[in-house]
């Protein structure tokens, strides 16, 4: 990718920056990090209601091409210095990209989204970064792409298949135990650690 479509992205960035981001005089903001989808034995799911609740109004940012994160990355931090908290959602396979943005306090979210795994609900604009890239470049590129998207493909499933495996087995082992734990014991001692972790964080 050339450089052109960095800047065309930063220029777009600017201009939701601009409309959305007020001055508020406070100190920089906080960040929190939440995953709100993750790869399974049942395969990817996602937490898209988190994203409902935070948030009335939701851009939907394109990623097959993988351009989302350097998006997102400028606007949360444009959204830290002018003073407000954010929660950036890592990518699950990739936790240093981010996938998406939540600001609450504007109830605004920044999502991205593929061919596979589009936002289910509605969105009040839509940045198509995939359409960024010169289709004449990127047609000659198809093939492997497509030929990296299978291998890809083939490997998740087989990472779901073991992790579906590992669970059957799991489950198996819980089923001989769990009749003979006490769990009253168990979350008993649970919760004499956690009174006495707090005991000591407040002292």
């Amino acid at each position: 990718l050339d450089d052109s479509i960095y800047r065309t992205i930063e220029k777009r960035a600017r201009g939701i920056i601009s409309r959305e981001f007020k001055k508020t005089g406070r100190p920089r903001g906080s960040e929190t990090y939440r995953f709100i989808s993750a790869f399974t034995c049942k395969g990817s799911i996602f937490y898209f209601d988190t994203v409902k609740a935070l948030a009335s109004r939701v851009c939907t940012i394109d990623n097959d091409l993988g351009l989302a994160h350097y998006t997102l990355s400028l606007l949360s931090e444009a959204a830290l210095e002018h003073g407000y908290d954010v929660i950036s959602c890592p990518n699950p396979m990739f936790p240093d990209k981010l996938d998406h943005l939540i600001i609450p306090e504007l109830s605004l979210a920044f999502v991205s989204q593929t061919a596979s795994t589009e936002y289910p609900g509605p969105s009040y604009k839509h940045m198509r970064l995939d359409a960024l890239p010169d289709r004449e470049k990127l047609r000659q590129y198809r093939s492997h792409l497509r030929t990296c998207k299978k291998i890809t493909d083939a490997l998740l499933h087989e990472a779901e298949t073991t992790l579906a495996e590992a669970k059957a087995l799991h489950d198996k082992l819980e089923g001989i135990y769990n009749p003979h734990v006490d769990f009253g014991g168990v979350y008993q001692t649970a919760q004499e650690y956690a009174n006495r972790l707090l005991h000591e964080k407040q002292a």
